[in-house]
C-alpha cells in the first residue's frame, strides 16, 4: 500500500515526486567506515521511514521558510502569505467593483497596484437599473 501526500513544489533528496504527489522512500541504512583513535569504526545512521529533511519547510526564490512562518507576499494582490506544510497560502486582496453611479467606466490598471482605478464617463446621481 502507497502513502501519498499531495505537495505545492517538487521536493528533493530521500524522496521520489510524481505528479505532485510525494511517495516516500522505505527507511533507508547506511554505513561508512570512521578512522578513529583506536581503528576503524562503522557508524550506521537510518533514516525512518517518510521522513524528508525540511519536510513541512516552503523554498521561495531559494530562500527556506519555516512551516508556519510568514512569506513576503510575491504580487501586489496578495496581502500577506504564509507556509504551512510545504504549501505557500495568501490571503488576496478584494478590489473594489466600478463605480455605479458613473457611465462608461474603464479600469485603468497601475503598474505595481492589485486593484484598477476607474475613469468613468457622466455623473448620474442615482444608480441604474
Amino acid at each position: 500500500m502507497s502513502t501519498h501526500v499531495p505537495l505545492h513544489e517538487i521536493v528533493s533528496g530521500g524522496a521520489i515526486t510524481t505528479s505532485g504527489y510525494f511517495y516516500p522512500r522505505p527507511s533507508q541504512t547506511t554505513e561508512f567506515p570512521l578512522q578513529g583513535p583506536s581503528g576503524i569504526t562503522h557508524i550506521t545512521t537510518t533514516s525512518p521511514h517518510g521522513v524528508v529533511p525540511g519536510e513541512g519547510s516552503c523554498l521561495v526564490d531559494e530562500v527556506t521558510y519555516k512551516n508556519n512562518s510568514s512569506i513576503p507576499p510575491a504580487t501586489p494582490c496578495q496581502q500577506s502569505c504564509r507556509c504551512v506544510s510545504s504549501i505557500i497560502h495568501c490571503v488576496l486582496l478584494n478590489c473594489p467593483p466600478p463605480p455605479t453611479h458613473h457611465t462608461n467606466c474603464m479600469p485603468v490598471q497601475k503598474e505595481g497596484a492589485c486593484c484598477p482605478t476607474y475613469t468613468c464617463g457622466k455623473y448620474h446621481p442615482e444608480a441604474p437599473n
